[in-house]
């Protein structure tokens, strides 16, 4: 498979087709944000395509500013040398579409299930209106980390270290994560050694 380049390139916003597997959805009041920005900054960031025009990052932005009459308007758009497989378009969209609104968990569900992404993405759905963690490591299944993020199984809390610490702490992390051991564990075990110290000085 040839491996995959990018060009800027100039395309009329009305001549771009929306991705109807687009996993985000915005809010009301999100959408109201993102176009208050698009009015005083216009299109910053430039959006990136399929090579049949449809949208692979961009489709929140690109819709308002179609709805605001700028539909003839030619913008700069990123465009591969091949056209995305199913598999490339779908990892594509997750990573580069984790930054605002929230996920329709449905078609994450139908469409997104067995994408598999070897690092944390934080993912806000529809019905929880709370961003946690979910761990996309290396051969899990996007399906059942969501089961495990609805039924609450893992759970994040943020621990702070002194900055001569800190890379240390991130290798070490970064190493158990990578060999799948449980660090929540690791920690509790620690923690109850020292309370126990601790009570007995």
């Amino acid at each position: 498979m040839v491996k995959l380049s990018w060009k800027t390139e100039k395309r009329l916003i009305k001549d771009l087709m929306l991705s109807d597997i687009n996993p985000r959805k915005i809010s009301p009041e999100q959408k109201e944000a993102l176009t208050k920005s698009l009015e005083k900054f216009n299109l910053a960031d430039i959006p990136v395509l399929n090579t049949d025009n449809t949208i692979i990052s961009g489709n929140q932005r690109l819709q308002i500013l179609y709805e605001l009459g700028n539909g003839d308007e030619k913008i700069d758009v990123r465009v591969p040398n091949r056209k995305l497989n199913d598999e490339e378009l779908k990892e594509y969209m997750l990573i580069a579409n984790t930054h605002a609104g929230v996920f329709d968990a449905e078609l994450l569900e139908v469409h997104f299930e067995n994408v598999k992404i070897d690092f944390e993405i934080p993912l806000e759905f529809e019905q929880e209106k709370e961003s946690r963690n979910i761990n996309l490591l290396n051969n899990t299944d996007l399906d059942q980390d969501i089961e495990k993020f609805k039924a609450g199984i893992r759970k994040a809390i943020q621990i702070e270290f002194e900055p001569k610490d800190y890379e240390e702490a991130q290798q070490l992390v970064k190493y158990c994560r990578d060999n799948s051991l449980y660090i929540g564990k690791f920690l509790i075990d620690k923690l109850k050694q020292e309370k126990k110290t601790h009570e007995t000085n």
